[in-house]
């Protein structure tokens, strides 16, 4: 899998199972065909364990690596040590002022540095649809753009002055979604108005701020596009967030394992719709057979199609040199 479209494999975030790095993983990011790791809780441990693999696994790759992890508070947060556990985003946002929930994130920010993750995915920047039903709930922090808005950017601030880039989701809204993309692929008929009233402006607050990163959607807005997900749909991704709202960063996907996604694409479909302009950065959590799957069809896509991605692989390159070290 050397020559022309290996750059491709860069964009690949992988998981693994263990504390350790399996074989599997040592031997693509000792060849530069992944572009990091996603940690969850059976890959932790303790904190000098935590470090040790970090460690490892910047010191493998020929390139800077994204060591990942998703620390939101509330119900997802994969590390739960002492001094580390943050209650929910509503609950920071109903108890906590702007000043007490950047000093969280800061706090947060130091401690995942100093055990060598460098990107968080979080805050949440979805306005809860107020229904207890919705997938997002307790996830968000409030209910209004100006509540999220208020609360999502001093967090993210934080972590950005503790030492860790945050990933803001789900882009462009996931509030008012009663669906599990986990469990199959969500439609939403909300109108284009209140896209743009509603659930656009913590996106287009998180844009102007500065913040370099966003992780996409696996949801169908019908009255954006009604044939493709978020995550690879042009009209959303490059007409939206790139067009109108002036992003210059890198998108993340959610996780591709997801059966919203699996279950709709093939990895080939996966690779097309990538390469021609889907999200920068793919994760997938699948098992290591299917990871490499994935990563020959990507590597395929971009051979076929060597000038579709080359603005892709710039935002890449360029994000991946801002990577913060421990």
């Amino acid at each position: 899998m050397n020559g022309k479209g290996t750059e491709h494999a860069r964009r690949l975030i992988f998981s693994f199972r263990g504390t350790t790095l399996t074989p599997f993983l040592r031997e693509k990011l000792e060849r530069g065909l992944a572009g990091g790791v996603i940690l969850f809780s059976g890959n932790i441990e303790s904190p000098d364990q935590v470090r040790e693999l970090t460690t490892r696994v910047r010191s493998l790759s020929p390139y800077p690596v994204i060591i990942s992890i998703d620390q939101e508070g509330g119900r997802v947060q994969r590390i739960r040590w002492d001094g580390w556990v943050l209650p929910s985003a509503r609950e920071m946002g109903k108890t906590m002022s702007p000043r007490e929930i950047e000093q969280r994130g800061r706090h947060l920010g130091r401690k995942l540095s100093e055990v060598g993750v460098n990107v968080n995915f979080a805050p949440v920047l979805d306005v809860s649809g107020g229904d207890e039903g919705t997938v997002i709930g307790d996830r968000s922090f409030g209910e209004t753009p100006e509540e999220v808005i208020r609360c999502a950017l001093p967090f993210s601030e934080g972590l950005s002055r503790g030492g860790v880039i945050p990933v803001g989701k789900h882009f462009p809204g996931h509030g008012v979604t009663d669906v599990d993309s986990h469990v199959e692929l969500p439609r939403s008929s909300i109108s284009r108005e209140e896209l743009q009233q509603v659930h656009l402006p913590p996106f287009g607050a998180f844009v102007r701020r500065g913040f370099p990163a966003l992780m996409t959607a696996h949801v169908v807005y019908e009255a954006l596009d009604p044939e493709r997900p978020a995550t690879f749909s042009r009209v959303i991704l490059e007409d939206l967030l790139r067009e109108k709202l002036g992003f210059q960063g890198v998108t993340f996907s959610d996780d591709l394992k997801m059966a919203a996604v699996k279950s709709n694409y093939s990895f080939r479909e996966i690779a097309e719709m990538t390469v021609e302009g889907g999200p920068d950065f793919l994760i997938f959590t699948g098992p290591e057979e299917e990871q490499g799957e994935l990563l020959e069809e990507v590597i395929r896509a971009g051979r076929r199609k060597p000038e579709a991605g080359e603005r892709i692989i710039q935002r890449v390159l360029r994000f991946l040199s801002l990577l913060p070290r421990p």
